[in-house]
């Protein structure tokens, strides 16, 4: 995109702003990974709500936000939902919260074509606890998200066909005709 997506505005709100109304219309609490150089752009839209990518972490990433986090609140699931998602609804989010409340497995999340789509799913505390073990234990054999999945138990939803639309992640300025 060539600049900071969750700072990008639609409907007069950032990116972030809206992925974080999303969750806090489920009565979720609200806190925004962000690197250090991002840190004090949100810092003056998110006040008290940040953590800081944890240079102690090896990997970059996605991985690297989420075990950011675990190791501030690592008894808490956390509830991931990247802010590049500006189309994902709420029903959509409430779906995969009910999914999680059965309590039956380390994440939870939705696939499009068979394919896990890890960054609007749930992932329980002894999850990110184990994974955070693997990365330690250097047996973690790629950083990517789906691969990481692959080392716990998940419960999914597949999204249909028709749903697909709203986890399109905008990474390029011509993505934003979609809005």
């Amino acid at each position: 995109m060539g600049k900071d997506k969750g700072l990008l505005t639609a409907a007069a709100q950032t990116w972030a702003q809206r992925a974080a109304d999303m969750l806090f219309s489920l009565s979720i609490p609200v806190v925004l990974a962000v690197n250090e150089s991002q840190y004090n752009d949100y810092a003056k839209l998110f006040p008290g709500q940040l953590v800081q990518d944890d240079a102690s972490v090896g990997v970059k990433g996605p991985l690297q936000g989420i075990l950011s986090v675990h190791a501030k609140l690592p008894t808490e699931d956390l509830f991931v939902l990247a802010c590049d998602m500006p189309l994902i609804t709420q029903p959509l989010l409430a779906m995969l919260q009910q999914l999680a409340a059965s309590g039956k497995a380390d994440a939870y999340l939705y696939t499009i074509n068979g394919e896990y789509e890890p960054l609007c799913a749930i992932y329980t505390a002894p999850a990110l606890q184990r994974i955070l073990q693997l990365y330690q234990q250097e047996t973690l054999q790629q950083y990517s998200m789906r691969q990481v999945l692959k080392n716990i138990y998940t419960s999914t939803l597949a999204v249909p066909p028709e749903d697909t639309r709203y986890f399109a992640n905008l990474n390029y300025p011509d993505d934003l005709s979609s809005l």
